[in-house]
């Protein structure tokens, strides 16, 4: 999957909600949720991966058996790696982190970015390897932030203009109008 859209638009908490929701469901997949902008590398990426499945330690070995340990780690089940703010690596970094972990079987790739230029960047040979379906992500509307911050608020005592006003300074994004929201809250507090 290539999940795409602008800050603050929900696509990770949609997707890790999502994964976590299949996981207790089902339990037979494993997943892993990786930063890009953190592990901007296939070598960090990899060690995270291995790290995090506790498939190795990971002192002092190189990417290549890395990437062998995990491969044989998820043979036996399929496993899920979501690579959020992917287009946050360098295109080169991309293509070769995207091949390398396109070749370790049974794993899918979610790919998390701002828009579908870093999907159209790609190779062509890697383009063709994964095929991604593409699922746009829209800003958040005034009336959508509303409510979900009428929500956040629940039975506490707010003015309705106060509410609309966040929501329209945050510019459809999630992230701003939650900090705004806390930034009102203690304001009004002191």
């Amino acid at each position: 999957l290539w999940i795409y859209g602008p800050s603050g638009s929900g696509k990770t908490a949609y997707i890790t909600s999502v994964l976590k929701e299949m996981e207790q469901s089902t339990g037979r997949f494993r997943w892993v949720a990786l930063n890009c902008w953190i592990d901007n590398t296939l070598y960090l990426l990899a060690d995270r991966i291995s790290r995090e499945w506790r498939v190795l330690d990971g002192h002092g070995m190189t990417t290549v058996s890395k990437l062998r340990a995990i491969r044989k780690f998820t043979a036996d089940r399929p496993a899920i790696i979501l690579l959020d703010e992917l287009d946050k690596l360098a295109p080169k970094e991309r293509n070769k982190v995207l091949y390398s972990l396109a070749d370790l079987g049974r794993v899918s790739l979610i790919c998390i970015s701002s828009s579908m230029d870093s999907a159209w960047e790609l190779e062509e040979r890697i383009l063709s390897r994964l095929s991604p379906k593409a699922i746009p992500f829209e800003a958040y509307s005034v009336p959508e932030l509303t409510s979900i911050l009428k929500q956040r608020i629940g039975s506490a005592s707010y003015e309705e203009e106060a509410i609309e006003r966040i929501a329209q300074l945050a510019g459809g994004d999630m992230r701003v109008a939650l900090r705004l929201l806390k930034n009102a809250v203690h304001a009004a507090e002191c």
